[in-house]
């Protein structure tokens, strides 16, 4: 019983000391997100995977990335704010792949033309200080709609394609 009491208490000094770095490096896993939604404000997407580790294109390639990036700007519009909902964290130390803080990171997202949840996977290395996006996933209805062509996509001949109507009884209205 005695030997029980002393792991106990052991347990209840180590848990919460081990737990310590981990708090005090939320902030500079949110700050990472935080740079990757400034590139996107600004269409800089150079600069949103100038944050990202190389292991998040062994599985999607850079190039893929980038059009992804590109469509969700496309279908949801400009990014205007995000507010941080929930975050969970793990360490982890394997034999093959990465080892070190994983951090996650759920965010309630507006864009210009709809709201989207995104979560980041944010990545410390074992022994090491910088943090990286290993994983990023969006999730939005409005992914799944339809796009309004602008003037530009209009068909050759210089005549511009029906306009969307809210009652499909009112004949289809054309022009600027």
């Amino acid at each position: 019983m005695r030997r029980l009491s002393r792991w106990l208490v052991l347990c209840l000094i180590l848990v919460p000391a081990a737990g310590c770095g981990v708090s005090k490096d939320k902030p500079a896993a949110e700050a990472v997100a935080a740079k990757f939604h400034a590139a996107l404000q600004v269409k800089n997407y150079n600069d949103a995977i100038g944050l990202c580790h190389p292991d998040l294109f062994k599985q999607t390639p850079e190039r893929d990335f980038r059009e992804l990036l590109t469509f969700v700007n496309k279908k949801l519009g400009d990014y205007q704010s995000a507010k941080l909902v929930g975050w969970s964290f793990r360490k982890q130390a394997m034999t093959s792949g990465p080892s070190g803080t994983f951090y996650v990171l759920t965010y309630q997202t507006t864009y210009a033309k709809y709201p989207a949840d995104e979560q980041f996977v944010i990545y410390k290395p074992l022994g090491g200080n910088r943090f990286s996006v290993l994983g990023y996933h969006i999730n939005s209805t409005g992914l799944f709609k339809e796009t309004q062509p602008n003037a530009s996509e209009a068909p050759s001949g210089g005549t511009p394609r029906p306009r969307a109507r809210s009652n499909p009884a009112e004949p289809p209205v054309t022009g600027g």
